[in-house]
């Protein structure tokens, strides 16, 4: 039986900050923040306008070595992305490791590059599945489960192009015009956004199902929302449980991937997951997380290793 965790009890055990600490961070709020963040918007939006205008063979090659150089100025990300490398793969040499590694960030890159000529794109998605979740979904709704691998805005697109209507959980993004852009986004495809922290998030959930729409949840990271360790690369790893409780009411569950196989080409699925019993929230639990797991396995350069999945790094 997997440890549950709350919301609440992940971000209590980090509260108890010094005075210093806290008054630092009340004046990076006051004084530094609002800048910073518009420079970083600034830059987003000076790199979208260029990777348009050079096309998107140039802009494929520039993201990508603007990931190479990522993996090589962010530190903190590149310790905690050879951690999690470690752990999932102690058989796999340090070289092998390392480019992994290196290779998750040009990755990473060359996926939001993907958003600007992502119509082109998800129109080229090799899709499995699509039919019949829609069917499924058009009866009493459907829980579409997965994780961060390949580019999953593009899966998302690619779903609703092939008819699929898709609500999806997301969480707020650091900066509101982030936010506003992605939702922008993902309505010009008829994507709905569901702020996991927004008052109302649940009920439009339980709406978005009862209209007969696919709820999309990605739930391979630790993001202090309520939580049941269960293992991933063979070690307990906090797992969001809300795909378990929605299963639990009867929801019909699947799973789904997408996976890069050469410049603008990929193939995605999306499958039934056959639970064995659905008021088991721990075994639905863990058998998503092996769905996910295997997905990760088939294309390892493909997931955000530089993310702090594990609660112990």
């Amino acid at each position: 039986m997997g440890t549950v965790r709350s919301a609440k009890s992940c971000a209590g055990s980090c509260a108890t900050d010094s005075t210093l600490a806290g008054r630092l961070r009340q004046l990076y709020r006051k004084t530094l923040q609002r800048p910073l963040r518009t420079a970083i918007y600034g830059g987003f939006v000076a790199i979208q306008t260029l990777l348009r205008a050079i096309g998107f063979r140039a802009a494929r090659r520039l993201s990508r070595g603007i990931g190479h150089v990522a993996a090589t100025v962010l530190p903190y990300e590149r310790r905690v992305a050879a951690r999690n490398l470690q752990r999932a793969f102690p058989e796999w040499s340090e070289s092998e490791r390392r480019r992994v590694r290196r290779q998750a960030f040009s990755h990473l890159a060359e996926s939001a590059a993907e958003l600007l000529f992502i119509e082109r794109l998800a129109d080229q998605v090799n899709l499995t599945g699509a039919e019949a979740l829609r069917d499924t979904a058009a009866e009493r709704g459907a829980l579409l489960v997965g994780g961060h691998i390949g580019n999953w805005e593009l899966f998302g697109v690619a779903l609703a192009r092939a008819g699929v209507p898709l609500s999806v959980i997301a969480r707020r993004v650091f900066d509101p015009r982030f936010d506003r852009w992605m939702r922008a986004y993902r309505d010009c495809f008829g994507i709905e956004t569901i702020v996991r922290d927004e008052s109302d998030a649940a009920r439009r959930m339980l709406g978005a199902l009862r209209s007969g729409r696919v709820l999309v949840m990605l739930i391979d990271q630790n993001t202090g929302v309520p939580s049941i360790d269960m293992p991933f690369f063979g070690h307990p790893a906090p797992t969001p449980s809300g795909a378990a409780r929605l299963a639990a009411r009867g929801t019909p569950t699947w799973s789904g991937w997408i996976r890069r196989t050469a410049p603008g080409r990929h193939i995605a699925e999306v499958r039934p997951v056959a639970l064995d019993d659905p008021a088991d929230q721990a075994a639905t639990t863990a058998l998503l997380n092996h769905e996910i797991e295997s997905a990760i396995r088939a294309a390892p350069e493909q997931w955000v290793w530089f993310h702090r999945r594990w609660a112990d790094n």
